[in-house]
């Protein structure tokens, strides 16, 4: 009995003996096709010196990345430096990142790589490139046109400053110009226009140039006597609105009679003899009174008379309001030196 019990024992043993050797031989092809490593390297690198700014083209050569996704790649030491575009570029026969770069501040500069990709198992990649340097120089001033080799850090200054301050000062001038331009031709715009009308012929001499016209026509001989008659009331009404101040020509008779009743009493006299004439003229205009032909004359006679002497009552009354305006001013010029001189004396 115990014999059996000891070869069940030992039998057990094997088993799981055998069950961890077969547990361990089933790992070994997992590892043996697992990817290896990506590797990065940088292709061959010219020893040129670069500008400041200036864009630095390189290329990295990718090593059993065939089946990983690329994500992303950052530059992890130096701020100095940044990444301007990259791209893979992915063939049977290679894999390469081209990546360009751009430094902004003169000396070489130890560059170091963070690329990250997905491989086939989906499971994130983290690789790092080997450090590589980036020698940058910087421009001096325009007159020197040379480059300073890598070292110190140097002021940088552009190229054809002095090109560039006179454009810019071009520039600004012709805005300027432009401005005051505009300005001066709005200002122009909004103002007044002001023109300078021909001075105002008397009243007289205009009335007195139409009747010589009329009278030298031959309208009455030719048999138009309403023409003459209706040329012959605008004269006078035009004779009257200028004399007076209102629009005569444009007014009925009896609205002129009404306007000249509020003119002063000094031309009151010549009232009767305008309304004789303005209705003898209606008579014909409106009733195709058929004048004698001398009766027509003497009107036209009469109306240039009553001009002359309407003209000459009105000349004299400015002649004598002119009179008393200065006889006013000179007995206040008196007054007032007469109130000076008391205010000296006291």
């Amino acid at each position: 009995m115990k014999k059996s019990l000891y070869f069940s024992h030992f039998l057990f043993s094997f088993f799981l003996f055998a069950q961890t050797i077969n547990a361990q031989t089933s790992d070994e092809p997992a590892l043996t096709e697992s990817v290896e490593s990506i590797t990065v390297i940088i292709a061959e690198q010219d020893d040129q010196s670069r500008l400041i700014g200036e864009q630095i083209p390189l290329v990295f050569s990718l090593h059993n990345a065939q089946d990983s996704q690329f994500v992303s790649v950052r530059i992890s030491n130096n701020s100095f430096v940044e990444i301007i575009s990259f791209e893979r570029e992915k063939t049977e026969l290679s894999d390469s990142l081209n990546i360009i770069f751009a430094a902004f501040r003169p000396g070489t500069h130890q560059v170091e790589l963070t690329i990250n990709f997905i491989d086939s198992n989906g499971a994130p990649l983290e690789i790092s490139s080997p450090s590589f340097q980036l020698p940058i120089q910087a421009t001096l001033e325009p007159e020197d046109n040379m480059l300073v080799p890598p070292g110190d850090f140097v002021p940088v200054y552009t190229r054809n400053t002095q090109a560039m301050i006179g454009l810019s000062l071009l520039i600004v001038g012709f805005l300027l110009g432009f401005l005051v331009l505009f300005w001066w031709r709005h200002r122009r715009a909004n103002q007044p226009i002001v023109e300078e009308l021909p001075p105002q012929r008397p009243a007289d001499e205009v009335a007195l140039e139409s009747l010589n016209t009329l009278e030298n026509s031959d309208w009455l001989e030719s048999g138009k006597h309403i023409e003459f008659h209706l040329r012959l009331s605008e004269i006078l009404r035009e004779f009257i609105g200028r004399s007076f101040s209102f629009h005569a020509p444009e007014m009925t008779t009896q609205e002129i009679m009404h306007a000249m009743a509020q003119i002063p009493d000094e031309t009151k006299s010549f009232t009767e003899s305008i309304r004789a004439k303005l209705y003898e003229m209606d008579m014909v205009k409106f009733a195709k009174a058929n004048l004698p032909l001398s009766e027509s004359k003497n009107l036209l006679l009469s109306t240039r008379t009553l001009v002359l002497a309407v003209t000459e009552q009105i000349r004299e009354r400015e002649a004598q309001k002119a009179l008393e305006l200065a006889m006013k001013k000179d007995e206040q010029a008196e007054n007032d030196e007469h109130s000076s001189k008391n205010e000296v004396f006291k």
